[in-house]
């Protein structure tokens, strides 16, 4: 059967049915949450009219007393009945709604009718109930057709079952149906007896779904056979044991948790305590309780119980108690101290009980220091503390005498060689002591130079002693350091004379500012001063030595002239042991070689052992050779007479092997090849020589 064709036949079911049951009790209430302090305990209440009761914890009461907390719920049942109106027929067509129609005529497919004999409506059909039933004529036109329709107020969730009687009243085609409902399910699916007018009971349970309160249950014709589908039915029951349950949460509330808190020990004279318990928005109570304060003054001494009460949000109360002890407490005695000078050593100060504390002007734990404290009347405090922490004070009053007005005056600064100065001071009368002191007077030379301290002491008519100091500073002489300067030669530029410290002033021969010209002061030894004040007016001086050297005397001798190929010419310098320079000059000779010829002018410089320096010089003269030629002879043989030889310029000499005068002798020499030499001196010249070499000649035929 499709959905549209089920909503139409139910839609069919909604306009033909009559009269409906009243809504059955499908709920249950038990009250509220409920909510107890621990300890308490809480009644719960099952719904009134049921005859049988099921608690969460086991009890069959009706009603159940708790205390502990958690979720518990109450079960009850009843049984609905028959919830069928005329489900055996009786009362005729009546109580439920059919999609066939009502006739006797029941030949006809789709008609139905009730009747205590199926045989008499239809010769071909048989059956009889125990009274009367329905009967219809199904066929195949009227497949998937609801014949019959019932509709019920159902408790959601609850489940019900079915019951009622089938038979096949035709000999064939034995019919099958399903009981369908409205909310789309569909449930005992049977098929009647083959046996024509025999009875069969059927049951199908159905659960209602969570949302289900009145629905139509209809049964529906599934067979189509074109012979029998021909159905009796009796006896329908629809009825269920109904069990509601309601759940109630018990929450058991604990007891708020105190916290007096601890206060104390305190004294007597203490200031309000602020009292904290907990959970705040409680209320103390008790001796010396003042509002959440309580008060040591108000209580007394003694220890004193207070309660903190408190009611929670949830209504559920507890108190706390706590004791605090209150101290009496000691009393302090100052004693009589003073009167002090100003400048009196640090007094003990005594106090009872021993152990306390001393607090004021000049005070020091338990001493007083007159000149802390200062000259006037002083109030200072002896504060007890005793094993208890209670607190009690007196106070003293101590005279201090005004110190006198002292005046060392004022000394200063001198140089360690000034001679001594009077003291002053006043008020007159006192006594001055310190480095260099004596007799009222200060010596710088005998203090010594550094920063003195000297004491001005006096005593006034009340005994007290009182002093002032000065300080007294006496410069050193500066220390002054002349710089040596010299030796000296006496040709040498004026030097820059130094000293330490910088700044002074120098004198003596030869000096000009800060200038020493050994020239100005001349040879000799000459003492400089050099005068140095210091920025604090103090003088100092030092003397330096220097000594100026004269200029040695130098002589450089005479030489030449000299040939071009002459040997060095040794130079004699005096002093000996100075230096020679110039062209020419090896070491301490000449040599013409090396100058060549010309007028060349040398110079001897000579350092003495002062370091003073001098210098002289002298020309040498080197002439040029004259130029020879010895002409060519030969070659000769050995039995040839001698040959004359004219060397150039004539008035030269020869010399070598066979040489007869200016002659070659051929029988001198013998046969070989010699060289001969032609010597020319220059009239101006008569060192300077020329060498001339004669070629040889070969042997002559073996002659």
């Amino acid at each position: 059967m499709t959905s549209s064709l089920r909503t139409c036949l139910f839609a069919l079911v909604g306009l033909l049915h009559g009269t409906l049951l009243g809504q059955p009790v499908c709920s249950i209430n038990i009250g509220p949450d409920q909510s107890i302090c621990q300890g308490e305990q809480v009644t719960l209440f099952g719904p009134p009219g049921y005859t049988n009761y099921l608690w969460s914890n086991g009890a069959t009461t009706q009603n159940i007393t708790v205390s502990t907390a958690g979720s518990y719920w109450c079960q009850v049942s009843y049984p609905t009945g028959n919830m069928v109106v005329n489900g055996d027929f009786s009362a005729g067509n009546t109580g439920f709604n059919s999609a066939f129609t009502w006739s006797n005529d029941l030949y006809a497919e789709g008609h139905y009718y009730i009747g205590t004999n199926a045989n008499a409506f239809h010769s071909q059909w048989q059956g009889v109930s125990n009274g009367a039933f329905l009967m219809l004529n199904g066929g195949f036109n009227t497949q998937w057709s609801a014949f019959y329709c019932l509709n019920l107020n159902v408790c959601p969730g609850q489940t019900y079952t079915m019951s009622w009687r089938m038979a096949s009243l035709a000999t064939s085609g034995p019919p099958e149906m399903q009981w369908i409902v409205s909310d789309g399910t569909a449930f005992g699916n049977v098929t009647a007896s083959n046996n024509q007018g025999q009875w069969t009971t059927f049951t199908a349970n159905w659960t209602a779904t969570t949302s289900a309160t009145n629905l139509d249950f209809c049964m529906q014709q599934l067979s189509g056979f074109g012979v029998g589908n021909d159905i009796g039915l009796d006896n329908i029951s629809f009825a269920g044991t109904i069990i509601l349950r309601d759940t109630v949460q018990v929450t058991v509330n604990p007891l708020p948790v105190m916290n007096c808190g601890s206060y104390g020990p305190v004294c007597a004279d203490a200031p309000s305590l602020s009292l904290n318990g907990s959970p705040v928005g409680g209320t103390w109570s008790g001796p010396g309780v003042v509002g959440n304060t309580f008060s040591p003054t108000v209580a007394g001494p003694g220890t004193h119980d207070v309660t903190y009460a408190y009611t929670d949000g949830n209504g559920c109360s507890n108190s706390c108690t706590t004791s605090i002890v209150v101290h009496p407490l000691p009393v302090a005695n100052c004693g009589s101290p003073g009167p002090f000078c100003v400048n009196d050593a640090t007094q003990p100060l005594g106090g009872t009980p021993a152990g306390g504390t001393w607090s004021g002007p000049g005070v020091s734990g338990n001493s007083f220091d007159p000149a802390a404290a200062g000259s006037g009347a002083h109030a200072i405090t002896y504060t007890y503390t005793d094993a208890n922490g209670c607190v009690d004070d007196c106070t003293a009053n101590v005279v201090v005498h005004t110190a006198p007005v002292l005046d060392c005056g004022s000394y200063g600064p001198y140089c360690v060689y000034q001679p001594s100065i009077p003291l002053g001071g006043t008020p007159a009368g006192g006594t001055w002591s310190g480095p260099g002191v004596s007799a009222g007077q200060f010596s710088p030379g005998v203090a010594g130079s550094s920063t003195h301290t000297l004491t001005y002491t006096y005593t006034d008519p009340n005994g007290c002693t009182f002093s002032c100091t000065t300080d007294v500073v006496v410069n050193p002489m500066p220390i002054v350091v002349c710089d040596p300067a010299g030796p000296l030669c006496i040709s040498a530029p004026p030097i820059a004379l130094s000293a330490q410290p910088a700044g002074g002033n120098w004198s003596g021969a030869g000096v000009a500012g800060g200038s020493f010209d050994p020239g100005a002061a001349g040879t000799g030894d000459h003492a400089l001063t050099y005068i140095y004040t210091d920025a604090n007016g103090c003088s100092s001086s030092c003397i330096t030595t220097v000594t100026v050297n004269p200029t040695p005397v130098v002589a450089c001798g005479s030489y030449g002239p000299a040939c071009a190929d002459a040997s060095p010419l040794p130079l004699n310098g005096l002093p000996t042991g100075g230096t020679w320079s110039g062209t020419g000059i090896v070491g301490s000779t000449f040599d013409p070689t090396v100058s060549g010829p010309g007028t060349h002018t040398v110079t001897y410089q000579f350092t003495d052992a002062n370091g003073c320096s001098a210098s002289c010089s002298t020309d040498i003269v080197v002439n040029p050779l004259p130029a020879v030629a010895c002409g060519n002879y030969g070659p000769l043989c050995p039995g040839a007479p001698a040959i004359a030889l004219n060397g150039i310029p004539a008035g030269g000499t020869w010399s070598g092997t066979g040489i007869v005068g200016s002659t070659f002798d051929p029988a001198a020499s013998g046969p070989g090849a010699f060289a001969v030499t032609y010597t020319f001196t220059d009239a101006s010249l008569p060192s300077t020589t020329a060498m001339v070499t004669m070629p040889s000649w070969p042997n002559c035929g073996g002659t």
